[in-house]
């Protein structure tokens, strides 16, 4: 009940962070539809050989809970901060360069 209170409060600060959420699922990674297809048919086959299909029920449950996220594509890595850029030993201003700016004082 409280999420329909704050929904009705701000609209937009919700709409931002369903977008946000959704991103982010998004970005954890997906299992190939084949590949996927093709464990739920093995699953399915082994129930078969096994004499009992309805166990492929909690074996597709079990695959999507414990196998699906350790086969889907990992994120690319975030850039992290980036190192503070220093000059190499043999670095000099050019003398062609424009005379540095003064610094004011705040």
């Amino acid at each position: 009940m409280t999420w329909q209170v704050e929904w009705f409060r701000d609209l937009d600060r919700v709409r931002v962070q369903l977008r946000e959420d959704l991103a982010t699922a998004r970005l954890r990674g997906r299992v190939p539809w084949r590949r996927r297809a093709t464990w739920w048919a093995g699953i399915l086959a082994v129930g078969f050989l096994a004499g009992a299909p309805e166990a492929a029920i909690p074996g597709v449950v079990v695959f999507e809970m414990a196998v699906a996220p350790r086969l889907a594509a990992r994120p690319r890595r975030a850039v992290g901060p980036l190192a503070p850029w220093r000059p190499p030993e043999s670095w000099r201003a050019s003398p062609e360069a424009p005379a540095p700016m003064p610094r004011r004082a705040r």
